[in-house]
């Protein structure tokens, strides 16, 4: 049954559960928080996009006792999570400015703020894991599921926001943004299996609550163990929504023995769909993973047994810890309406490691 864009949205909204607990939000105009670029290292603050944010769009900032820097959003920078890695696929820590080249639909552009290791962890960090709860990880699989995302939270920067979102046919906020390491571990002991698998739903919720996050660099780590059967959300919709958000998606499909054979091992794995006709239905969910991670500028690790959860949460966790955080104000003025601007980030490592790296960061935003 086909239903209109409001009622998909009336319907969505519903099924988005978040606990009650008080949250002072701050809602604003986003010209409001558009007043200037911050230029100096020095100063605490550094202007970061909400890469793809339409004009007229609310700003949320969530207000905390906790004492963090200030930063100001902007459309006029982009904020990029850039990870590289040298041949044998280990990531490269020690690159300088100099040796990165940032271009926008083809244009070379100035790079405006460089940071990496330890100071980037001073850039306010969001993180959204988000946890499959369908009725098919009942059992020892969540168990195994719980205690990889425990691992996680003991190897990610201790001053990064993280909230914890469990789905199954519904999405439901287990716990909003805290820094509480202890509070985040009770709330993973609370996961608890339920209904179907609404994985389009969970990933795209999970973003509108990353986007009422006042952290500037953002992250969501999903972990999901089949194919998505009861989302409202269609896989073209969740796309540009990806598009148009900052943050970087790391996935793990956790599949049975059979759903492997069908989705990861077979001959046409890397192909849209895993059989025939090409519809949405069909769509191989582990192509899905790959490409809402690859458009992101993140990860698909597509374990084969449960003992590889916890260190691939943990090379998630330290992996983003190696990033390079760059920044750039766009040389093109805009044009009218928002479009797809293409991103590319070129590395180029010094001696010894004088050779082309592999880079991954966001493919483009819309503006």
């Amino acid at each position: 049954m086909s239903h209109s864009v409001s009622e998909r949205r009336r319907r969505r909204a519903t099924r988005f559960s978040v606990p009650p607990f008080p949250r002072c939000l701050i809602v604003g105009s986003l010209s409001l928080l558009l007043s200037g670029i911050a230029q100096s290292r020095d100063d605490t603050r550094i202007d970061v996009s909400l890469a793809g944010s339409r004009g007229g769009t609310p700003s949320v900032v969530q207000t905390t006792s906790e004492a963090r820097p200030t930063f100001r959003s902007t459309t006029k920078t982009v904020l990029l999570q850039v990870s590289v890695l040298d041949k044998d696929g280990t990531p490269v820590g020690d690159l300088r400015r100099q040796d990165f080249v940032v271009y926008e639909d083809g244009v070379p552009q100035e790079i405006t703020y460089f940071e990496h290791g330890a100071a980037a962890d001073t850039v306010p960090t969001g993180i959204v894991l988000l946890v499959d709860t369908s009725s098919s990880m009942k059992g020892v699989e969540l168990l195994e599921a719980k205690g990889a995302a425990l691992r996680f939270l003991d190897e990610t920067p201790s001053q990064a926001e993280i909230a914890i979102v469990g789905f199954d046919d519904e999405t439901k906020v287990v716990q909003d943004f805290t820094r509480d390491r202890n509070t985040l571990m009770e709330s993973v002991h609370r996961l608890a299996p339920g209904g179907g698998t609404a994985l389009y739903d969970g990933i795209l919720q999970a973003l509108e609550l990353l986007g009422s996050s006042s952290s500037r660099r953002q992250v969501l780590v999903v972990l999901s163990d089949g194919k998505d059967l009861d989302s409202v959300t269609q896989f073209g919709e969740l796309r540009q929504r990806i598009e148009s958000s900052p943050a970087v998606v790391y996935a793990l499909g956790y599949y049975s023995q059979h759903d492997r054979q069908i989705y990861v091992d077979a001959k046409n794995h890397s192909e849209k769909h895993y059989k025939n006709p090409p519809l949405d239905s069909n769509l191989n969910p582990a192509w899905v993973l790959r490409e809402v991670a690859a458009v992101s500028g993140g990860t698909a690790y597509f374990p084969r047994e449960s003992a590889e959860l916890a260190p691939l949460f943990i090379e998630i966790a330290r992996g983003m810890r190696l990033q390079y955080v760059i920044a750039y104000s766009p040389a093109s003025a805009d044009d009218g309406e928002p479009r797809f601007r293409k991103i590319e980030v070129r590395a180029m490592g010094a001696p010894p490691q004088a050779q082309p790296l592999t880079v991954r960061s966001r493919r483009g935003y819309v503006r």
